[in-house]
């Protein structure tokens, strides 16, 4: 990942462990917004993702035609600008989930609190010609490109404090050194491109196939479906490409497997 190369994490992930022995040691739900800015937000951007003075604008004025507002926060790192819209850990948003992007438009981000800070936060960006648009309740990091931004693309979720991995990925992705050598280049709408289906081991769709050459066509795409890494990784999906029964069980020599 771009950026990635002169970050730190081991460092940085010191900082993370104190403010997530914090916050696991209390009840944050009834904390207000600004009181979870200040024992959350604040320390996540100073501390862990090393904004410093002078790059960091809070409750930035942001005029409009139909109503003004201010941001919560408005990061800017040369030609970067990301705009964040805080919210109380109590808030509306969505609880951990493996689903790394859900659609902006869908059932879970259309409603709620997050829903509201989601329109907030795209309008105070095109305000300020930013290019991301962040919103939080400090424990659901919900963050997507402004361009191309309308109901049927995908914002991308972590939960730092809950799923493994998170919070180095909210590091890689938004931390100072790591956004001023272009990681944010990599946050996209668009779901991730699936891996190369069966089908499409035919190269050239018009050849024809007839019984006598089939397995030629089959096995490469075979080997290449079932030793997927994505296939290999989930015990379930593997388990489920392979007979187990003996009266279904049967070899077939050419293809060589069962």
């Amino acid at each position: 990942m771009a950026g990635k190369a002169d970050s730190d994490w081991g460092k940085a992930s010191v900082a993370f462990d104190a403010i997530n022995e914090f916050v696991a040691g209390r009840d944050l739900s009834a904390e207000n917004e600004a009181q979870t800015r200040y024992d959350v937000i604040d320390r996540l951007i100073r501390e862990v993702l090393n904004w410093q003075h002078g790059t960091v604008k809070v409750e930035d004025y942001a005029p409009g035609e139909e109503k003004a507002g201010f941001i919560d926060y408005l990061l800017r790192l040369g030609d970067a600008s990301i705009v964040i819209e805080a919210k109380k850990v109590g808030a509306s948003f969505p609880t951990p989930t493996d689903k790394a992007k859900l659609k902006i438009g869908g059932s879970v981000l259309s409603v709620g609190d997050i829903a509201g800070a989601i329109r907030q936060a795209k309008s105070y960006a095109e305000r300020k010609d930013a290019q991301i648009v962040l919103v939080t309740n400090g424990l659901c990091w919900c963050f997507f490109n402004l361009a191309e931004s309308d109901d049927d693309k995908f914002a991308s979720l972590l939960f730092p404090f809950t799923k493994s991995g998170h919070a180095e990925k909210l590091y890689e992705l938004f931390a100072s050194e790591n956004v001023a050598a272009g990681s944010l280049t990599s946050i996209t709408n668009e779901l991730p491109q699936p891996e190369e289906r069966l089908l499409t081991a035919f190269r050239v769709a018009d050849d024809r196939v007839d019984r006598n050459n089939i397995a030629d066509h089959i096995a490469p795409a075979l080997d290449q479906a079932l030793y997927a890494e994505s296939l290999l990784n989930n015990t379930e999906a593997l388990r489920r490409c392979f007979v187990t029964t003996e009266a279904r069980t049967k070899f077939d020599a050419m293809l060589g497997m069962h």
